[in-house]
């Protein structure tokens, strides 16, 4: 029998989800060799596995915030201020889920601020490309020796960059595309 690709998938697939019993699902009794090392440990082990899983440890205080558990003191041995973000974040069973939570809004806040930025480098360089095209139209106005339309072009570009200077961008823009 040739194995192809195909069948080693398939046959690597029922290997893995076939799980080893460990213990008799109507006795308890223990069934594979790990779960009889457990029993000689702990002889009460077979009742203990009918009873069925056991109640989730409370790792924090619900009015305090204080650490409980071992878990939760070694968090707040790592972040001091845990307990007060723990009551903060609505009494989950992760203080550092609000900790977090709290880092995501920064980020969210900071991306926010870069978009801003963004923005405002973007009209920063339109209202700067203004001011050289009206330079533009000035050098072209001497080149025609048209001293009027200069002079109010020159008239002009002191406003642009009084407006540019006080970081008045959109202003500068409307104003330029008047002329």
């Amino acid at each position: 029998m040739k194995l192809t690709q195909k069948k080693l998938y398939k046959l690597i697939e029922q290997m893995l989800n076939e799980k080893e019993k460990n213990w008799d699902g109507n006795t308890g009794e223990p069934l594979s060799d790990k779960a009889k090392a457990q029993c000689a440990k702990h002889p009460d082990c077979a009742q203990e596995w009918l009873k069925g899983p056991k109640e989730k440890e409370k790792n924090w205080d619900g009015n305090t915030g204080e650490p409980l558990s071992d878990k939760a003191k070694a968090q707040c041995a790592k972040h001091p201020d845990c307990a007060e973000e723990w009551l903060k974040g609505g009494g989950t069973d992760d203080p550092l889920a609000a900790l977090e939570k709290k880092q995501q809004e920064i980020q969210q806040q900071h991306k926010q601020r870069m978009k801003e930025m963004v923005r405002e480098r973007q009209q920063m360089n339109k209202a700067f490309k203004v001011e050289q095209a009206i330079q533009r139209k000035q050098l072209e106005a001497i080149g025609k020796r048209d001293m009027d339309t200069f002079e109010k072009l020159d008239a002009v570009l002191k406003k642009v960059r009084q407006l540019n200077r006080n970081d008045k961008f959109e202003e500068a823009i409307a104003l330029a595309q008047q002329l």
